[in-house]
């Protein structure tokens, strides 16, 4: 999943590829962004990118 959002994926399209509702996507968002301690989507990139 980190790849898709890297690369810049919609919420609708990261889904679709994983078969997953919008709503189980977000859910998985926010679980992560609260392991790694960022609050959107570009500070999940960097972090994602840089460490």
């Amino acid at each position: 999943m980190d790849e898709s959002v890297e690369e810049g994926g919609t919420d609708k399209q990261i889904s679709a590829q994983m078969h997953i509702s919008m709503s189980t996507l977000r859910t998985h968002v926010q679980h992560i962004y609260g392991k790694l301690n960022v609050g959107s989507r570009s500070q999940f990139c960097r972090k994602a990118y840089w460490e």
